[in-house]
């Protein structure tokens, strides 16, 4: 198979993230730094945020001090980015995003450790942080395979995952135990191939014409995305 044409690729690494922000129209995603630790705790970390972690496999975080130990390994991780998106209005930490389980030499990540505040859920903004974040891997860091995964049991999240875009692959049985609970994990992803026709369908929908005087979307994501063939 190594020999045969069909299945040669460009085997160039995907590069890693930069320590540069990912700025946006509303919001910009922002490399976890120390100084974000607190604000990030207050917003989505805290005792009183617990049920944004139900299905997390870190977490949650009784104080700020456990809060800190797990970012600063994300800091040190060599596979993980965390970045923090922040209001460009206003200067506000509205939650965190990552591009994680990074493999160069494969081109292929995950969007993990989605966590976004009260303010941010169902917002555009939340659109944008996700279209930024896949803009960048795809566009600017070489990467021919986005992966996003979740508890099975988590169906907001596999229903977020096919708005975006991502292709559904199946379940991961019995993969994980977290907490002494089963986990059965839902595998989705976006190939190379797949991102031009899923980055038309972002832009037309973030496009301020898709939006009437109060906000309101004229057209949803799925609808503005070609149909697989």
């Amino acid at each position: 198979m190594e020999d045969n044409p069909d299945f040669a690729v460009d085997a160039t690494p995907a590069k890693l993230p930069t320590s540069e922000p990912i700025r946006g129209e509303l919001i910009s995603l922002v490399p976890l730094k120390e100084e974000h630790d607190q604000v990030l705790f207050d917003t989505v970390g805290a005792p009183s945020k617990h049920d944004l972690w139900r299905f997390i496999p870190i977490g949650p975080f009784h104080t700020l001090e456990e809060f800190k130990t797990q970012m600063n390994s994300f800091r040190t991780s060599e596979t993980d980015q965390i970045f923090v998106v922040i209001s460009n209005d206003t200067q506000t930490v509205l939650g965190s995003l990552a591009l994680i389980n990074i493999r160069c030499e494969h081109r292929v990540a995950e969007i993990g450790y989605v966590l976004f505040g009260h303010q941010m859920q169902r917002t555009k903004a939340g659109t944008e942080a996700l279209y930024l974040l896949l803009r960048t891997a795809f566009d600017q860091l070489h990467y021919r395979r986005i992966e996003w995964k979740c508890n099975n049991q988590h169906e907001k999240s596999k229903r977020a995952a096919q708005r975006y875009g991502f292709v559904p692959e199946g379940v991961h049985r019995q993969h994980f135990i977290i907490r002494g609970h089963n986990r059965d994990t839902a595998w989705f992803s976006i190939l190379d191939k797949e991102w031009p026709s899923v980055r038309t369908a972002f832009q037309k929908w973030l496009d301020p014409s898709n939006f009437d005087a109060d906000g309101n979307q004229l057209h949803t994501l799925v609808e503005l995305r070609p149909s697989p063939n």
